[in-house]
């Protein structure tokens, strides 16, 4: 695929999102969903999936200290974290927002390719928690706890 339409995509995306990038091209690594060829056939593993688990877990940490500045108890905030940043809950923003269409790989965005070859769009969510990877490595952890906090698509 052109890198000049997947940073125009990016961008679009970036609007929606009412986020400003530094560097458009970690946005263009989360969204992108290349299946790496690691040897196990049985499990899929895409471009996207190690920027999805630094974002879970800088999520994850960010929604622990509100809670915990909040004056949340260990039990309290691990019940609130868990809803907060639940995969179903995540998933519904995804398709709510239509964050998947953004998603792409060497052929095609999401909502362009032929049936037979439909990009993931599993009921857990890479894509939120790998955008919000690609904004801290971007703009770094201020930044990222400011966007995570002003923005529709994770409620906390």
């Amino acid at each position: 695929m052109e890198k000049r339409r997947i940073i125009e995509k990016m961008k679009q995306l970036a609007e929606l999102i009412h986020y400003n990038p530094g560097d458009i091209t970690h946005l263009a690594n989360a969204m992108c969903v290349n299946v790496l060829d690691n040897g196990n056939t049985s499990n899929k593993e895409y471009y996207n999936g190690s920027l999805a688990t630094l974002g879970d877990t800088v999520l994850k940490m960010i929604i622990t200290e509100k809670l915990y500045l909040e004056g949340k108890d260990r039990g309290d905030i691990t019940i609130n974290k868990s809803d907060i940043e639940k995969n179903t809950t995540l998933h519904l923003k995804t398709l709510k927002y239509n964050i998947q269409s953004f998603a792409y790989n060497d052929q095609y965005f999401f909502d362009e390719a032929p049936q037979h070859l439909q990009l993931p769009n599993p009921g857990h969510d890479i894509y939120i928690e790998a955008i919000i990877g690609a904004i801290y490595l971007d703009r770094g952890l201020k930044y990222c706890k400011n966007w995570i906090e002003s923005s529709e698509l994770v409620s906390i």
